[in-house]
């Protein structure tokens, strides 16, 4: 689902990280000249702090408080009829590697919502910082290669807006015995992904600082370069299994949440932050 560059939307509950969420949202907003929607699920007592921090915020916006007994997915799928956003920005909830009989909700938002999600965790600068791009270049699914071909654009925009430094991580896969030869040698795996990662950047006009190509599994290989890296934003795609599917095999992005110290950007295939020609 193709978004148009319209709104951003940004969640706030007055939980973990819901300042922090509300700041980065307005400085997005005010850095690519788009409205922003806040809306508030939470508690009406913790909303006076954070209206009047939001008086202080990005003027071009509007304030949604939702009603205690309305769902917040129901309006977010009501919303989604009236307006397609370009971005929806929550602070990111420090607790889904807890167990629980239910979904956390950061989870359900990467399922559910047919935009990228920025899940945010500090309040550092982006300017100046490095970007990290999680992609997949031996994939040859036509899907994948759009999640990659989105996440590469997405991140290298944001690094000409924050003059950051655009880097590229690779997880491959183990060598495996009874595979074709060059699947056998874990160099040669790895030079077959360098070779990948490079054509893919050469056809999009892109010039990373640096490809981090490492043995998987990929949640703990991205986690791992984002936080020796001290990533300003980690861009990341997900597949948005939901159903069984999702609960049996999860998806690798809400892994990531949990390992990494930096905010995350997610996206799904088909979706831009951002008209380029903007």
């Amino acid at each position: 689902m193709s978004l148009a560059p319209n709104r951003i939307l940004v969640l706030l509950d007055g939980g973990s990280h819901c300042q922090e969420a509300l700041q980065r949202a307005c400085l997005v907003a005010e850095e690519t000249d788009q409205p922003l929607d806040v809306l508030w699920f939470g508690a009406r007592p913790l909303w006076q702090g954070v209206e009047d921090t939001l008086a202080q915020q990005h003027g071009d916006r509007t304030t949604h408080l939702l009603d205690p007994t309305t769902s917040l997915f129901e309006t977010l799928r009501r919303e989604w009829v009236r307006e397609s956003y370009s971005l929806v920005v929550k602070g990111c909830d420090p607790g889904h590697g807890r167990p629980g009989l239910t979904t956390p909700l950061d989870w359900r938002l990467l399922r559910e919502v047919p935009a990228p999600v920025l899940l945010v965790k500090r309040l550092e600068s982006w300017v100046g910082g490095r970007v990290l791009a999680a992609i997949n270049p031996l994939h040859d699914g036509a899907v994948q290669r759009a999640l990659d071909t989105s996440v590469l654009r997405t991140a290298q925009l944001i690094c000409s807006l924050a003059q950051a430094q655009l880097h590229t991580v690779v997880a491959t896969e183990p060598p495996m015995l009874g595979a074709s030869a060059e699947d056998q040698v874990a160099s040669l795996i790895s030079a077959r992904a360098e070779a990948s990662v490079q054509a893919l950047c050469q056809r999009l006009q892109l010039s990373p600082q640096q490809h981090h190509i490492g043995e998987g599994p990929a949640e703990f290989w991205i986690s791992q370069v984002s936080n020796d890296l001290n990533a300003a934003l980690l861009v990341i795609s997900t597949s948005a299994r939901a159903g069984v599917s999702g609960t049996l095999f999860g998806n690798t992005a809400e892994d990531i949440l949990d390992r990494t110290e930096t905010d995350v950007l997610v996206m799904r295939a088909g979706t831009e932050v951002l008209d380029h020609h903007h």
